[in-house]
């Protein structure tokens, strides 16, 4: 009689944990319409979210589970989805974090970003990224928990009004960054959990020339677009999209509102990986218009910078409009050597989050091309050149900067729910990497990593693209400093782009032996105790790479000459003071391949290389300044 009634009271038990478990969100990812009927056949508990590329399903518990897997289905968590997963952009919430009713202009902007910066000393940075065409600053924020402690941490970045006339684009993360710091200053629980272990990191208006000139001509003070009016019609340059670039062979001269002869460049068709492809203007009166060059403008120069030296794990660029509203993943262009299937390789976790955010916001989940193919967009260069997870939202509304009530108040809760659970995927660790040492407290931790990245071959043609160099040297450059524990724990995107396998971060201390560290997405590597020689390193400042500089210092790389390969490099600027120079030019961390502000190299085979040289002034004080080099056959 025993054995049977503790086999009854396991039973009751297990039903017990299984009516109490939390029920989880996942996504599974599907293969046709015939797949998903096969889902709903399953009894599985498909949310609303679903087509057939995948859908979102609730798993109550373990017999769920175990009915799937007998189904032949897959899944993959979604971070933090839980009963939120149905909520749209109502909100029991009345009005903005601002109390604002109207668009800001950017003197708006300056001002609310400069205050909160200034008043909350511990949870928000103010960056200055660069300056415009006209000498206008770029400035972005930083929030987090101890904000200045350097510890590591993941960031999520977006990034606000990369096309003049998309208002709502930069309005939408100014009101979060507003919102955040208030809930932190308020003890909200997942507000603070989230900032504990990322940083957020809002740059609300990247076009400040174009803004500016947008923002200020407005004839109907509303901001509200004529029925049928065109994207040039009648509202002066209130529908300016691009910067303010003037025509080829002429000056800035006057400042951009003053000019009638601005075509300006797309900044969204600027950026160098795979640029000048399909969906990226030739001309300069195209709207789409990719510039003369990759990153010929100052403001994608900013932006590249700013995401060089930061290990941003998830990035978000805003745009609008899109009457149904829209969540777009990669790939932006169609190529079917780069994408056999269509896909990118983390198109599960890409597809996962997009569903994620468009469940909190109630709008579409799809992938960027199928609104036209882009390339040298901002999320190609963030995803392909530094493996983050990168979207695009296009934000719901009529016009490209409707109604101010509609297009901004309406749609911010729901929105807002969608980044937090973007910022909240950012320090999830099977979504990046992690690499973990041990150095001497107050040491400089380096990463580095040099590649070509790929150019796209045509304006028309389909498959025009390739994974090989093209537009030109690229150096990615991290740095962290050794919290006082003396380890540390930090989170990096992959070594490896996601196009080019095998690929390893180079990571030093202090200037010292240097040692390559492969490390996937969602793996954790142990590099140990580093090597770290005595004395502190300058910490590197925004600008330093590629073209590295300390105070006057720099260097300077001659021609190669094709047949010899010799490439002379010269450490030049000002040399007032003498200097001690020792050079890495082979990329092996030790220092002895020259001595002096003058070297030659004969290098033996074509490849890329990082030439460093450790500069060591009369002061005592040491630094290390890098330059990629690319050797071609």
């Amino acid at each position: 009689m025993l054995i049977p009634l503790l086999l009854l009271a396991l039973l009751l038990l297990n039903g017990a944990a299984e009516a109490f478990a939390r029920p989880k969100v996942v996504y599974v990812p599907l293969d046709g319409w015939k797949a998903l009927a096969g889902l709903l056949q399953s009894g599985a508990d498909v949310a609303h979210q679903a087509g057939p590329s995948g859908a979102v399903v609730v798993l109550h518990g373990r017999r769920d589970r175990v009915r799937l897997r007998e189904a032949g289905f897959s899944w993959v968590p979604l971070p933090s989805a839980d009963s939120r997963i149905g909520r749209t952009g109502a909100s029991e919430d009345q009005g903005l974090p601002s109390g604002r009713s109207t668009y800001r202009v950017y003197d708006d902007y300056v001002r609310e970003m400069r205050t909160l910066a200034e008043q909350n000393p511990g949870l928000v940075k103010l960056h200055s990224l660069g300056t415009t065409l006209d000498g206008e600053e770029i400035l972005g924020l930083e929030i987090a928990l101890n904000v200045a402690e350097p510890n590591g941490r993941p960031v999520f970045l977006q990034f606000g009004l990369h096309h003049a006339r998309e208002w709502p684009s930069g309005e939408l993360p100014m009101e979060f960054a507003l919102d955040v710091v208030s809930k932190l200053k308020g003890g909200d629980a997942r507000i603070a959990a989230i900032a504990a272990q990322s940083r957020l990191m809002v740059v609300p208006v990247v076009n400040v020339d174009g803004f500016r000139v947008s923002r200020g001509s407005v004839l109907l003070g509303s901001g509200v677009p004529t029925p049928r009016r065109g994207v040039l019609g009648a509202g002066g340059k209130e529908y300016q999209r691009k910067n303010c670039r003037p025509p080829s062979g002429a000056g800035t001269g006057r400042a951009c509102g003053l000019r009638t002869d601005s075509p300006g460049v797309d900044l969204n068709r600027n950026y160098g990986y795979f640029w000048g492809g399909a969906g990226a203007g030739l001309r300069e009166s195209d709207e789409t218009f990719r510039g003369k060059a990759p990153f010929s403008e100052p403001e994608t120069q900013a932006v590249h910078a700013l995401l060089s030296r930061t290990q941003a794990t998830v990035v978000a660029t805003h745009h609008t409009f899109y009457r149904e509203g829209l969540w777009l993943r990669l790939p932006g262009f169609r190529d079917t050597a780069l994408f056999p299937q269509g896909r990118i390789p983390d198109e599960t976790l890409a597809a996962a989050l997009g569903e994620l955010f468009s469940a909190a916001t109630g709008w579409i989940s799809a992938m960027s091309c199928i609104l036209g193919d882009v390339t040298g967009s901002t999320d190609d260069w963030s995803y392909f050149a530094r493996g983050a997870i990168s979207f695009t939202s296009e934000a719901r509304g009529e016009g490209f900067h409707g109604r101010f009530r509609d297009a901004v108040a309406a749609e911010y809760i729901g929105w807002r729910e969608a980044v937090l659970r973007a910022a909240e995927a950012s320090f999830d660790p099977s979504n990046h990497s992690i690499i973990t040492g041990s150095a001497p407290a107050g040491a400089i931790i380096t990463l580095d990593k040099s590649f070509l990245s790929p150019a796209c071959g045509g304006h028309t043609q389909r498959d025009a693209c390739s994974s090989g160099g093209g537009s030109g040297a690229e150096a990615l450059h991290e740095e962290l400093r050794v919290p006082a524990s003396g380890s540390f724990s930090w989170h990096v995107n992959p070594s490896s782009r996601p196009l080019n396998p095998g690929e390893a971060w180079t990571i030093a201390c202090n200037g010292g032996p240097a040692r390559e560290v492969r490390v996937e997405r969602g793996e954790t590597a142990a590099v140990g105790a580093l090597d770290c020689p005595a004395g502190p390193l300058k910490r590197s400042e925004p600008g330093d790479v590629p073209h590295a500089k300390s105070e006057a210092l720099e260097v300077v790389v001659a021609g190669v000459k094709q047949v010899s390969r010799d490439l002379q490099i010269e450490l030049k600027g000002d040399m007032r003071h003498e200097v001690l120079a020792e050079w890495d030019l082979d990329g092996d961390g030790k220092f002895i391949d020259g001595e002096g502000s003058l070297v030659i190299r004969h290098y033996l085979r074509a490849g890329r290389y990082l030439a460093k040289v450790r500069v060591r002034h009369p002061s005592g004080r040491r630094e290390i300044l890098r330059r990629p080099i690319i050797i071609r056959e």
